[in-house]
């Protein structure tokens, strides 16, 4: 079995809701997917398949501020 099915299983007898188990994929994947790009979002959204704006928007709602590299303003909709 591999990893991805070991921690679904677990998952799974934890009884944990499916939305649960999406929100802990997706935020651990995008966690590790900007790891990958040093935090640089275009190039992390580029790989991932979505827009840069989607990206932060994920950013945002899953608090990864810390993924991302101090120099890469997030457009969270606010104005300064």
């Amino acid at each position: 079995m591999g990893d991805i099915e070991k921690l679904v299983a677990q998952m799974a007898q934890n009884r944990l809701p499916l939305a649960e188990v999406r929100t802990q994929v997706e935020r651990c994947f995008l966690r590790r997917a900007l790891a990958a790009f040093g935090g640089n979002l275009i190039h992390t959204a580029r790989s991932i398949g979505i827009s840069r704006g989607s990206l932060e928007r994920k950013i945002v709602g899953y608090h990864l501020f810390a993924e991302v590299q101090a120099g890469t303003p997030l457009q969270t909709g606010k104005t300064q």
